[in-house]
């Protein structure tokens, strides 16, 4: 037991040691090599089955290109990210479950959210994208594939809390209490276990730790406090993506609703805008916490970092929104 409640104390997962790279790659890095062979890159020999042929440094940058190239989250950027969305959720639950075990000093719960967040590892192999990041779109396609991407995380990533919150409503008179009551807890889970995930992989907070100017627990605890107004942006984003604000409020649509295209295009534009917002306002919480307790990620990563999850939930907030629309006809 001793070290486990060090915040820092990460597995080194399948999905870590390959990096999503497909079955026959042997990590250089990895404990798991083959004996003798040292860290050279090293993959097996097609020419000699069960035998290790060394590659020399661009051989083995090559490999992992070809690798990559062939993955799904090259291949299909919108499923891959509904799967990295929904896998990214399940990691999420791991991290709030690993906190719990750090505040409460139990081992099994620990040791749970660590096994959750190996089994996400490896479920998201391959799911990495071609284009992860605004910062790295140059191009038409690279643009095109971001997008395709961002939408798929987006949904993935909400399905949890929106599941849960719709179906609340069928058993409340009131839509907008139904969908908050039923949405908080996987919310505020999935919200207090990234933002603890953020803080406890964050070298500048390690050091802080090792300084003793921070505890595990303490780190907890502020993941816990933050967890409230992530998810209460959580919940709004989503009230109002699904269209359930409107269902009280009917009034407000006005001349709109003469228009079924414009419905259509208004409910669009109205979840896009909502997520956008809310999500943009949820990592700028998270980024602001990270860097109070001493996470040195520079300025410029931390607006692509905003950046990129407003985007999402634009995206996302619009497909969504359109979704449930059609359904709601």
């Amino acid at each position: 037991m001793a070290g486990f409640l060090n915040p820092l104390d990460a597995a080194i997962g399948d999905a870590e040691t390959t990096y999503g790279l497909g079955p026959g790659l042997v990590n250089p890095k990895s404990r798991n090599n083959a004996p003798g062979l040292g860290l050279d890159p090293i993959a097996l020999n097609a020419k000699e089955p069960g035998t290790y042929a060394a590659m020399t440094p661009e051989e083995f940058e090559a490999f992992k290109q070809k690798q990559a190239a062939s993955s799904p989250g090259h291949t299909r950027p919108f499923t891959a990210g509904l799967e990295a969305g929904a896998i990214g959720a399940g990691t999420m639950t791991g991290n709030f479950a690993q906190a719990l075990g750090v505040k409460f000093n139990n081992q099994a719960l620990y040791d749970a959210g660590k096994a959750v967040q190996d089994a996400s590892a490896r479920g998201s192999k391959g799911l990495e994208p071609r284009v992860g990041s605004v910062a790295d779109v140059h191009s038409f396609s690279d643009a095109w594939d971001y997008i395709k991407f961002q939408t798929g995380n987006a949904i993935g990533s909400s399905a949890p809390s929106v599941v849960t919150g719709v179906l609340a409503t069928f058993v409340t008179s009131n839509p907008i209490l139904g969908m908050a009551a039923g949405a908080a807890a996987p919310s505020y889970i999935q919200n207090t276990g990234e933002m603890y995930g953020t803080l406890r992989d964050s070298p500048g907070i390690a050091e802080q730790v090792k300084a003793g100017k921070l505890t595990p627990s303490q780190i907890v605890d502020y993941s816990m406090v933050a967890g409230v107004p992530l998810a209460a942006l959580d919940i709004a984003g989503q009230i109002e993506t699904l269209g359930l604000s409107k269902v009280l409020g009917g009034a407000t649509i006005g001349a709109l609703k003469k228009s079924i295209t414009g419905r259509f295009v208004n409910s669009v534009i109205r979840g896009a805008t909502a997520e956008a917002g809310t999500e943009g306002m949820q990592q700028i919480i998270q980024e602001s916490v990270a860097e109070v307790l001493g996470d040195k990620t520079p300025a410029s990563q931390r607006v692509i970092n905003v950046l990129d999850s407003a985007i999402g939930g634009l995206l996302g907030g619009g497909a969504m929104s359109g979704g449930a629309h059609a359904i709601q006809g």
